[in-house]
């Protein structure tokens, strides 16, 4: 046996050697060209063993944080198929294919259309969110941001201190607030231009990082939002501790009357089974289906973005429009939502 394993490494090392050899006596563009193909052959690769991975994201931590790049995936995966077709490998080239197609399934209900649902009658709700981030070297441009780009809600997270004294000639103008800063990664608070009815501090669960509730009146009727930012999942711990939160989430949409709205940096992105558990259970929509991933973090490298900030609404309020802002010195992009009051009918249906 060791001997059959030496004689196939020795052969394969030979090969490679050999393909090494010839390919230094290629022109110099043919050998840039075959080193690109190389480069892209190894990520087509590793993108194929990682979409297989992320098979198991509902019983692994790991898997689970590996199946969020599922659009870088699906990217490299048509490189790699050209790559592998170009070197006649096809069955390199088909089996990149079929997972190529497999992420594309993740991605493709988000850039479907859907009917325009505005209705120029009514008023619409403008949410804007923004992770400021704690170590923010910039926070004058967030306030001149905010102060030039009015919202109906706003929701900052990774508040402290610090940054309450910066924010208040902006959130001193505003009608509503809730401030619950901290001194680590989950300060939040929440700003509206109408007069809260109420609000309350973690409202979902003790086992969870911090949240907001406030019930604001809009076009006549009350709303509730809850602020949240749950933990990374950087390790099996904080994993579970986010699914749990994201079950209480789903929870407390339930004992509304599809009225209530959830905001925030949730730690995930639509391709978690756990996103799609809290949407089906709570009730929920995703705004961006139909308007695309638009991806929020990490802003200084936009080419692995990956969208894990949003609004997620109930069925009485229905999305108009969903878009990112400028970069504001944080590693999140801000996220705007628009959002209007349905119609009698189309509640009905």
């Amino acid at each position: 046996m060791t001997r059959k394993l030496f004689s196939y490494f020795s052969s394969w090392r030979s090969s490679a050697t050999k393909a090494s050899s010839v390919t230094e006596h290629l022109p110099l563009k043919k050998r840039i060209l075959r080193r690109i193909g190389d480069f892209f052959e190894r990520f087509a690769w590793l993108s194929i063993a990682l979409t297989g991975l992320a098979f198991f994201a509902p019983y692994s931590c790991l898997a689970d944080n590996f199946g969020h790049g599922r659009a870088q995936y699906f990217v490299l995966l048509l490189i790699g198929t050209g790559v592998w077709l170009k070197r006649r490998k096809k069955i390199l080239a088909a089996v990149a294919t079929a997972t190529c197609l497999w992420n594309l399934s993740f991605l493709l209900p988000f850039y479907l259309p859907t009917p325009d649902q505005k209705d120029p009658s009514k008023p619409v709700l403008r949410i804007l969110f923004l992770n400021v981030m704690i170590g923010n070297r910039t926070p004058d441009r967030v306030v001149d941001y905010l102060q030039r780009h009015p919202a109906d809600l706003v929701v900052l997270q990774e508040v402290n201190d610090a940054w309450l004294e910066k924010l208040r000639p902006w959130s001193g103008t505003m009608a509503g607030k809730v401030e619950c800063p901290a001194q680590d990664a989950f300060g939040i608070c929440f700003y509206s231009r109408f007069h809260l009815i109420g609000s309350k501090l973690d409202p979902i669960s003790d086992d969870t990082s911090p949240s907001i509730a406030a019930c604001f009146d809009f076009a006549g009727q009350p709303f509730e939002a809850l602020a949240t930012h749950p933990l990374p999942p950087g390790h099996r711990e904080t994993w579970l501790i986010r699914n749990r939160q994201f079950a209480a989430m789903a929870q407390w949409c339930r004992q509304g009357k599809g009225n209530r709205l959830i905001i925030g940096d949730l730690n995930v992105t639509p391709y978690s089974p756990f996103f799609r558990g809290l949407l089906d259970q709570g009730k929920l929509r995703d705004p961006r289906r139909g308007r695309g991933m638009i991806p929020s973090w990490p802003s200084i490298m936009p080419l692995l973005g990956i969208p894990i900030d949003t609004v997620l609404t109930q069925n009485k309020l229905c999305v108009v429009d969903i878009h990112r802002g400028t970069y504001l010195g944080s590693d999140h992009f801000p996220i705007w939502v628009i959002l209007q009051q349905k119609s009698y009918d189309s509640e009905r249906e």
